[in-house]
């Protein structure tokens, strides 16, 4: 393997592009990426580099087997190639192509690496190699995997260039030294840097983000970029689609592992870069090695709730929230001006709509984080708080409508008070005979709870929100039919997360106070219910749950992490009973509750829908499993 690093005085300008594309047409976003070209040839640029799929976007999920949408594509491309001809710039980026050998037994589409060069006369084309088929990730059902001797760099004027496609920079056994790690029989990381010395190497991505992940991307790229002693840059898509987000904060590094460059967190960014000098630039203040503090953990998190509710319903088409102001189409750049005229007009001449929410206040942590998060991120007049009482004093606490009212007027926000109606219950007692108290007498309230809020959002037109956590929903603590429908924003976030984020936010807003934030949880369904008296502490249960959760099920290694070896024989016990209740609930007894939720945003790696898990299964065992695994452990 070589590692000399090759210099020039003569510059090659790179516009990196952070793109946010609009799944479902490839031709508005092949207008936004010529009108980035544009930009960039202006700036003396020779290529624009965009994201993966940034003429897709990501996912567009079954929408790649839509005849119509992949015709367009084509089309979509040509405009692309045309503009960059007309422009004298070149692109990249990775495009979503009908596989021509899709009637011989292979998959129906490849997901093709462009290098276009039209003054270097480069048309460069392979298919991406390496394709995830765990948790969020299903590309296998679409894309033929290419050939990995396929891959090789690409001799621009005086630099020579290697590309590869998001998962192929995430198989290298210096970045993953763990095998269980790395899931392919080959690396394409090793494969580009060991044909020729490169310039500089490029990771096109669509890599979705949950909180902390981007270090892990700083260390992967660093490891390689020290390894091979060529600079790296790391370029991702930057968007919300449907539960996955794409935050940006793409970057550069130089060969020594230090980043020399780093983009916008959660918004579109352009950067114009030497791909020759990036060995000159001057390393950023950034100690990738260290852990991020928690005002820079909950920092991020914030951002990626403003960026999903933002996209979530600007491309819903349930909101806008500025103009598309920066689309110009000069007759030069497009084959045919007046079709390019004809795709931007709809978003030029949609309305500013305002994404109005209604949330159900309690006065407890997660309603208070929710309505938070919406009035902070959509703004205070477009989100609506209901107060629903319950027989006040005995079922709904009078701190609950306090709490719930004075957060209403520290966020500047609408509020209503509407009752249970009790002698709705009481009416339909004597039909289904339950008793007062009972899991169906509770289980009404908090449907009833639901029809008011969801009248509300008809009559209002505004998006019901879920205020569900991660922990609730991994142990199906909620009511089908109640608190589980609505737009479940913050249900991968544990409660002990949500409870620090809480904490950050009311530093930054003043907003929620200690009390709100740990005061104990209750569904005050039932008189003095509350949450802990049924599952236990959360500070107890969200290690347990992730455990379970990182082991996919196996209850083995899950113990492991917890089991108190040298506690006394009452600490044993009452840890296994608490562990036999929190696996039946998560493993065996709650996986039709989470297959009622809308889908849910990824803030986190606590994802339940990052699992696929049978409802009807034989994995109900507990007891047995959990003895067994104690007298192994003992």
């Amino acid at each position: 393997m070589r590692h000399k690093v090759v210099s020039f005085t003569e510059p090659y300008l790179a516009s990196l592009e952070q793109f946010n594309p609009v799944v479902g047409n490839p031709e508005y976003n092949a207008v936004r990426m010529i009108n980035k070209m544009v930009m960039a040839a202006a700036q003396g640029a020779k290529v624009t580099i965009f994201p993966e799929l940034a003429l897709n976007g990501y996912h567009a999920q079954d929408l790649f087997f839509n005849e119509m949408i992949m015709d367009r594509t084509e089309e979509a491309i040509e405009m692309l190639r045309y503009a960059a001809r007309q422009l004298n710039i070149g692109f990249i980026t990775s495009v979503a192509c009908r596989n021509p050998e899709q009637y011989k037994g292979e998959k129906y589409l490849v997901n093709r690496l462009m290098i276009y060069i039209p003054e270097e006369k480069i048309d460069f084309t392979r298919n991406k190699t390496t394709l995830p088929d765990y948790q969020e990730f299903r590309e296998y059902r679409y894309w033929e995997i290419g050939d990995p001797a396929d891959i090789r760099p690409v001799a621009l004027k005086n630099i020579s260039l290697g590309a590869l496609i998001c998962e192929e920079s995430w198989n290298n056994p210096a970045a993953f030294p763990d095998p269980r790690e790395r899931l392919y029989r080959h690396d394409p990381v090793e494969i580009i840097h060991s044909q020729t010395p490169l310039n500089v190497n490029i990771n096109t991505s669509a890599s979705p983000d949950w909180l902390g992940k981007d270090r892990i991307r700083h260390n992967m790229q660093s490891v390689v970029a020290r390894t091979y002693k060529t600079p790296q840059i790391f370029l991702n898509l930057v968007c919300g689609q449907d539960e996955l987000l794409f935050m940006g904060k793409s970057f550069v590094m130089n060969s020594r592992g230090e980043m020399v460059a780093e983009m916008k967190v959660g918004k579109e960014d352009t950067l114009l870069l030497d791909l020759k000098n990036i060995n000159n630039m001057q390393p950023l203040n950034i100690d990738i090695s260290k852990p991020q503090s928690e005002d820079e953990l909950m920092e991020h998190l914030d951002k990626m709730f403003r960026l999903y509710l933002r996209d979530y319903f600007y491309k819903s088409g349930l909101g806008k929230f500025e103009q598309e102001t920066d689309l110009d189409i000069n007759p030069y750049w497009f084959m045919d001006h007046q079709k390019a005229e004809r795709i931007i007009r709809p978003y030029k001449d949609r309305p500013v709509l305002q994404p109005e929410v209604v949330i159900g206040l309690s006065g407890g942590v997660d309603s208070s984080l929710v309505a938070t998060i919406c009035a902070r991120h959509l703004g205070p007049k477009n989100v609506k708080g209901i107060i629903m009482t319950y027989r006040e004093n005995e079922y709904t606490q009078p701190e609950s409508i306090t709490l719930a009212k004075e957060l209403s007027g520290n966020l500047g926000i609408e509020t209503v008070e509407i009752p249970v109606y009790e002698n709705t219950i009481k009416f339909y007692q004597p039909y289904i005979g339950f008793e007062e108290g009972d899991l169906t007498h509770q289980n009404m309230q908090a449907r009833l709870r639901m029809i008011i809020a969801w009248a509300v959002g008809n009559k209002e037109n505004r998006v019901v929100m879920n205020t569900t956590n991660f922990t609730e929903a991994a142990l199906g603590y909620g009511t089908i039919g109640g608190d589980l429908l609505g737009l479940p924003l913050i249900a991968s976030l544990p409660k002990t997360l949500v409870r620090r984020y809480a904490d950050w936010l009311s530093k930054q807003m003043s907003s929620m106070s200690r009390e709100m934030i740990w005061r104990k949880p209750s569904a005050e369904l039932a008189p003095d219910q509350f949450d802990e008296n049924e599952l236990g502490e959360y500070d107890v249960i969200d290690p347990i749950l992730e455990s379970l959760r990182i082991s996919r099920g196996n209850i083995k290694d899950a113990l492991k992490r917890f089991y108190p070896v040298n506690g006394n024989t009452e600490e044993k016990k009452l840890f296994i009973d608490h562990f036999k209740f929190l696996a039946a609930k998560l493993l065996k007894g709650t996986e039709f509750k989470r297959n009622y939720y809308n889908r849910t945003p990824q803030f986190t790696s606590f994802a339940w829908l990052r699992w696929i898990w049978p409802m009807a299964n034989g994995h109900f065992d507990i007891d047995r499993y959990i003895q067994e695994a104690v007298n192994e452990l003992t």
